[in-house]
């Protein structure tokens, strides 16, 4: 005999019906994948780390949190995340921005390309931190402080 209704991990214990990733086999399957709105918040965290090292990574995350935040209006916490990692990517690249002026400028006197490039060290590291911090915060199901 199959317990549909089961619904607690074997290794923990824990009750994976509390869990958003939980999918009743009671449902009728029409052979459709659906990607619940915490594994989108997973895909958005990992195009923004991927986007640490590849740009194109954080364009890409922009682009799901913009289409996939609007959908999860009613859940504050995955809001509240979409909006951390929005913030991030955006803080990120306008002090990449400044960096850069700086570097440009100053490299008329020389110093400019060693404060841009200190400066530029400085972000990338705060931007890893808020990233990994919000990811962290994510996998232990904690609020996101803002």
């Amino acid at each position: 005999m199959v317990q549909e209704d089961a619904a607690f991990c074997n290794s923990c214990g824990k009750d994976l019906r509390k869990s958003n990733n939980f999918v009743s086999k009671n449902v009728e399957s029409n052979n459709s994948f659906e990607i619940s709105a915490m594994t989108w918040l997973k895909f958005t965290y990992i195009a923004h780390i991927i986007g640490i090292i590849f740009p194109l990574g954080h364009l890409v995350g922009i682009i799901l949190t913009m289409l996939k935040k609007s959908e999860s209006k009613g859940d504050t916490f995955i809001t509240d995340h979409y909006s951390y990692t929005f913030n991030t990517a955006v803080k990120g690249a306008i002090g990449f921005g400044i960096c850069m002026v700086i570097w440009v400028v100053g490299s008329i006197v020389l110093i400019g390309p060693l404060i841009g490039g200190a400066l530029m060290f400085c972000i990338w590291v705060w931007t890893i931190v808020k990233y990994v911090k919000g990811w962290m915060k994510f996998d232990n199901s904690q609020p996101i402080n803002t």
